[in-house]
């Protein structure tokens, strides 16, 4: 049953705070891979109650952004955000078939992108500490420390990760009431076919072509039998 509309306000409230520590362990506060997106769907499907829908969501995700790391000044896009909303979403929205759950996760994609935008602003917003810490290592200017820094970059971090969280998954909640109703049945749809299309991320990471065109025509002939068997014209 989806929440009540008083106890969703403090249920994306109270899970937007918990939300704000975890993109700190992209960068700031690294302690492993607890940032990845797997781990992340088992974590905030055991928060919502939905273990198996967590992890189902968590493997599409690490799928679809494997080929993405940071490297050099990249910043990748923020797939805890990707999984955080879709886990909240779909259990505050009561969506159990998967292609519901799919398009709730295709609307996350683009806000995962701009949470990384926002990270990095919020990096070049700290781009004048860099002279107050040539400063501090010349002892030229004593009372600029490192640790002060750190500490102010990630407070900023933290408020810059609730704030986004809460009012991006407010939207995503309002824009799901009003149309995941509308959204038509398909009854042929399944997790795997949604992994099989996350699945460019890992062949991306490949590079290889032979392995790009396998991937293309299997996913074109998987598609075509579908079509057929939708339109009745395969044999009984």
């Amino acid at each position: 049953m989806a929440l009540s509309l008083w106890s969703t306000q403090w249920a994306v409230l109270l899970l937007s705070l918990l939300y704000a520590f975890f993109p700190l362990f992209r960068y700031s506060i690294n302690i492993g891979f607890i940032e990845r997106p797997l781990v992340q769907g088992v974590i905030w499907g055991a928060i919502t109650g939905q273990p198996m829908i967590g992890f189902n969501i968590g493997v599409f995700f690490e799928l679809l952004w494997l080929d993405l790391f940071p490297a050099g000044t990249f910043i990748p896009p923020q797939s805890v955000f990707a999984v955080f909303a879709s886990t909240v979403l779909v259990r505050s929205l009561s969506a159990v078939r998967p292609e519901e759950i799919f398009l709730i996760m295709l609307v996350c994609i683009p806000f995962a992108f701009l949470g990384s935008w926002f990270e990095n602003r919020q990096r070049e917003w700290q781009n004048k500490n860099y002279n107050l810490l040539l400063r501090w290592a010349s002892n030229k200017q004593g009372h600029s420390h490192p640790q002060k820094m750190v500490l102010t970059s990630i407070s900023q971090q933290f408020i810059l990760n609730f704030v986004f969280g809460a009012a991006t998954l407010y939207l995503l909640l309002f824009a799901g009431q009003k149309l995941l109703p509308y959204l038509p049945a398909a009854e042929f749809f399944t997790w795997p076919m949604a992994w099989l299309a996350a699945a460019i991320g890992g062949i991306m990471s490949l590079r290889l072509r032979r392995a790009y065109a396998l991937f293309f025509c299997g996913l074109a002939g998987a598609a075509g039998v579908m079509c057929a068997g939708w339109l009745n014209l395969l044999p009984v």
